[in-house]
């Protein structure tokens, strides 16, 4: 099991920039960085980072679904996500 999931959903690549740089502050090797549209399942993590980019005022069906899945995991997890309104 990993320490830490660092998932993205990014359409201009802003949010993969704050992804990486995410990423690359956490310690430790047990660790991955993926984009959303890359998964296939949902890797076991203690932490979850999930960034997403919001649309008038809520995220994409995908993240949605997503969510919903590190709810109902079985296991206990933490969760933070990040978002931008595509303005930096």
């Amino acid at each position: 099991m990993l320490d830490y999931m660092v998932l993205y959903q990014s359409e201009t690549g802003n949010t993969k920039k704050l992804a990486t740089s995410i990423f690359a502050a956490l310690p430790g090797m047990a660790k991955d960085l993926r984009s959303i549209d890359e998964l296939s399942s949902l890797p076991e993590a203690s932490t979850y980072f999930i960034g997403f980019c919001v649309h008038r005022g809520t995220c994409s069906l995908e993240i949605g679904n997503l969510l919903s899945t590190t709810n109902n995991v079985g296991r206990k997890s933490n969760l933070s996500s990040f978002n931008h309104d595509g303005r930096f």
